[in-house]
């Protein structure tokens, strides 16, 4: 339904950043998917690869559920114990096995940005327990965990963490590995969307 997003590293506030996906719940959506080009943590992620979120990291320092309670659309304290749906989760590991695509699972460490981490960030955020890195998904996460949505996200490796190879992170790179990815991205998104 929604063709892109803004973040907050552009200066809005989160009640902005997640509207659309509490329009959307509000309409009665039940599901949302997502997509996010991330960088890696790890060697063993490389540009182009395809990761399912099943879990973050927030420390963006920000969270969309501050402030009142908006009681029509959920309780004050969500759970996110399985904030990203397992039963989603399952559906994309099968058709990805089905479309014969690689997909890797991992960990969302979700930054505010707007600049690369550094190489001391990027060893944190591994030990930390995170596999890739971003500067969205979790606001846009936690407002439809909050409103009763499962949700599930497909990332893209745009880059590799800085420090992990000798290779600066560029803005042009990073946008040709993810429309590199799109074709694989797309048919794997249609095939467990058919499915519901």
């Amino acid at each position: 339904m929604l063709s892109g997003r803004i973040h907050s590293y552009e200066g809005h506030p989160l009640e902005v950043v997640v509207r659309g996906v509490r329009g959307m719940a509000a309409w009665g959506a039940k599901r949302l998917v997502m997509t996010s080009a991330v960088g890696s943590l790890h060697t063993g992620l490389q540009p182009g690869d395809l990761v399912r979120i099943n879990d973050h990291i927030n420390l963006m320092g920000i969270n969309p559920l501050v402030g009142p309670n908006i009681d029509a659309l959920g309780p004050r304290f969500p759970d996110v114990s399985e904030a990203y749906s397992p039963s989603l989760g399952a559906l994309a590991d099968a058709e990805a096995a089905r479309q014969g695509i690689a997909l890797d699972v991992g960990v969302y460490a979700a930054v505010r940005g707007p600049s690369y981490e550094t190489p001391a960030e990027v060893r944190m955020l591994g030990k930390l327990g995170g596999h890739v890195v971003g500067m969205s998904v979790v606001p846009e996460t936690l407002a439809a965990v909050h409103a009763g949505m499962e949700v599930l996200v497909i990332a893209v490796v745009s880059n590799s963490g800085t420090g992990l190879t000798d290779e600066a992170p560029a803005h042009d790179q990073v946008t040709a590995v993810v429309g590199r990815s799109a074709g694989r991205l797309g048919a794997l998104i249609e095939g467990v969307v058919q499915q519901w």
